[in-house]
């Protein structure tokens, strides 16, 4: 070989050799940043491609927002050996708010719409096959930290429910629907507690079946109807309670079933529909029944059915049988304390709430059996004239055994004994009538509620006085008060005398109440006590009369603590009729005591005790304003006690407080 040719063949050794180790220095230049581009792309929170070309990079796929496509093209950027980078990015859309909504049907789907920050979140949710429309989640932007633990949070409370809806917006889950038990309640409470820190919950769960602490069930049977209610632990076992019983009960679901519940129903109100009248009580595993059979043969019956209720329960059989022929033996008690209690067997019609409505009382505790025999009217008609007095008792006892009624009473301890029982010994309806003066005694400040009108009372002065509410204590309210009390009562005096009748001390009462208020509000408030009778008989006489009547109201309500400066006292007579005396109605709506409300300029002083210096020293007397415009409303007295006065004059007819 000739040195030319060898020389050329060394240059292109060294040119090859050149060219191969730049053709590999570029690769592995490319290799580099191929791993570095890649290993970017990863860090995105979405699906993004580093693609590379010699040393060009090419960046694209789905970033979560700008601020995230910038941090991957400055990376990029940096990344050694690279040439150009290129982009072509999709910037996921922002939701505001971020939500997801999922609602419960009642047959257990759950169904769910709403947004998810990334693709691998939105997997890990639809990996949950309980709840359908998850793997269909529109991804976007925007998700508060914790947001995905939350969601899988509300969506765990949800499946706890029965029915519902979960809302989750932002940092706010809100869960709204029903609950099968109370324990079902404290799971969904707990899960609520274990969610992200920065999440507000608002549950509004309501529990379908609560727990309860006594398990009820209650069926009434009367001549007209038979109603029922109580609780079940499921709808499956109220309808079929009702339809074995034939009975249409309103229940209540609860947990916590006592064992053989729904058998213990069927079983025991099977018993009570072969009954006249009667009652059936359960209560957890305590039955109770009474009433009244028709025959000895069916209380018979029933007693061995009875016998054969679910093995824990207890029965109590309160089922009598009654025959035809057995007369009335029945009681009547009252106590200020406890109220009125009613026991025994009464004529057929005569129930215990009869007896309530004859005694104007809101309520009474026992029941009564019927008996064909006897008449319900004769003690309807006792029971309503014993009424007027029950106010003045302390305890009572009325007995009515066949045709014959006994009274045995205790009168308050301050009450005219001699009065009350001369006059409960006048009445018709009673044939035995003993009555004697309490014993009991009580302190100034104690309080009570009235068992008759159900008003809290407090002891004053000697007298229960009833709580008065008065929303001002002026002239118009004060008056408008007392005039609703009296047009309810009236004041009633012996015949032909100004002595209080017996019956008066409650309005008298009631009028202290109000008057105690009214004056405690307003130091001006004053009130005049006016005394009017009818036409009949001489005029000085009924003068006379009325004027000591109206001394003998204001002598009562000063005895009750009412500040005497504040009371007067006149007599009008017949001079001012509110009503026609050519009748008995307008002679007995003539017949009156007015209470007029006024106020004065200055309070009233109270009276001086000591006697005047001199026989012409006159005591002050509290000046009254001559423009003050009276509250005048009346309300007559119905026709009753009669009352005559010497000389001609006014010959019948207590008079009826008003306010005037």
């Amino acid at each position: 070989m000739s040195k030319g040719l060898g020389y050329l063949v060394l240059v292109a050794g060294v040119a090859g050799l050149g060219y191969w180790g730049h053709a590999d220095h570029a690769r592995k230049i490319e290799t580099a940043i191929k791993v570095q581009a890649r290993s970017l792309a990863q860090t995105a929170t979405h699906s993004v491609v580093a693609d590379v070309s010699g040393r060009d990079i090419t960046m694209s796929g789905l970033v979560d927002s700008q601020s995230e496509a910038d941090r991957l093209l400055q990376e990029a950027d940096a990344i050694e050996g690279r040439r150009v980078v290129h982009s072509d990015f999709e910037i996921l859309p922002t939701a505001s708010p971020y939500m997801l909504s999922a609602e419960k049907m009642a047959d257990g789907a759950i169904n769910a719409t709403g947004n998810a920050p990334n693709q691998a979140v939105r997997d890990t949710l639809a990996a949950d096959a309980e709840v359908a429309g998850l793997d269909t989640l529109e991804l976007a932007s925007g998700a508060p930290d914790g947001w995905s633990d939350s969601v899988m949070a509300g969506l765990a409370a949800l499946k706890k429910m029965q029915t519902g809806k979960l809302q989750v917006e932002d940092q706010t889950v809100t869960l709204t629907g029903e609950a099968d038990t109370s324990a079902d309640l404290n799971e969904i409470e707990t899960i609520s507690a274990l969610s992200p820190e920065g999440y507000d919950w608002a549950n509004t769960v309501t529990v379908l079946r609560p727990d309860v602490d006594i398990y009820r069930f209650t069926v009434t049977k009367t001549a007209e109807e038979i109603t029922a209610e109580g609780n079940a632990p499921t709808e499956e076992d109220s309808a079929k309670i009702a339809e074995t019983t034939g009975l249409s009960p309103v229940f209540s679901l609860a947990a916590n079933v006592p064992d053989g519940w729904s058998s213990a129903i069927i079983g025991a109100s099977d018993v009570l529909t072969q009954l006249e009248t009667g009652a059936l009580s359960i209560e957890n595993n305590k039955i109770r029944i009474e009433g009244t059979a028709p025959t000895e043969e069916v209380a018979t019956a029933t007693a061995a059915a009875l016998d054969a209720l679910p093995d824990g329960y207890t029965v109590e059989n309160a089922i009598t049988f009654i025959p035809p022929d057995i007369p009335a033996e029945m009681s009547v008690t009252y106590d200020q304390e406890r109220g009125l209690f009613v026991d025994g067997v009464a004529p057929e019609g005569l129930s215990a709430a009869r007896v309530a409505a004859a005694l104007l009382a809101p309520a009474i505790e026992g029941d009564l059996q019927e008996t064909a025999t006897d008449e319900a009217d004769p003690i309807i008609g006792a029971l309503e004239e014993v009424q007027p007095f029950l106010g003045e008792l302390e305890t009572m006892e009325l007995t009515i055994a066949g045709d014959q009624t006994k009274l045995v009473a205790e009168t308050l301890a301050d009450a005219d004994l001699d009065q009350i029982t001369n006059r409960l010994s006048a009445l018709k309806g009673l044939d035995d009538v003993i009555v004697t003066r309490a014993t009991v005694s009580y302190n100034e400040g104690d309080t009570r509620i009235n068992p008759l009108t159900g008003k809290s009372e407090t002891f004053m002065q000697g007298f229960w006085i009833p709580k008065a509410t008065v929303s001002e204590a002026s002239v118009e309210v004060c008056g408008d008060i007392s005039t609703e009390i009296l047009e309810g009562q009236q004041i009633l005096f012996l015949e032909g005398s100004a002595d209080l009748d017996a019956t008066s001390r409650q309005v008298l009462n009631a009028l202290t109440g109000v008057i105690t208020e009214c004056f405690a509000g307003n130091n001006a408030l004053v009130i005049e006590l006016g005394g009017h009778t009818d036409s009949t008989g001489n005029d000085d006489a009924n003068l006379a009369l009325s004027l000591e009547r109206a001394e003998s109201v204001r002598a009562a309500l000063i005895s009750r603590g009412i500040a005497e400066e504040r009371l007067t006292a006149k007599g009008y007579g017949e001079t001012q009729p509110i009503a026609d005396n050519e009748t008995e109605e307008g002679l007995a709506a003539n017949r009156r005591t007015t209470v007029t409300w006024d106020e004065v300029a200055e309070a009233p002083e109270p009276e001086v005790d000591e006697a005047p210096q001199s026989d012409t020293e006159e005591l002050p007397q509290p000046e009254v304003d001559e423009s003050a415009e009276p509250v005048s409303d009346e309300t007559p007295e119905a026709d009753g006690d009669g009352a005559t006065a010497e000389d001609g004059g006014e010959t019948e007819g207590g008079e009826a407080a008003t306010t005037e």
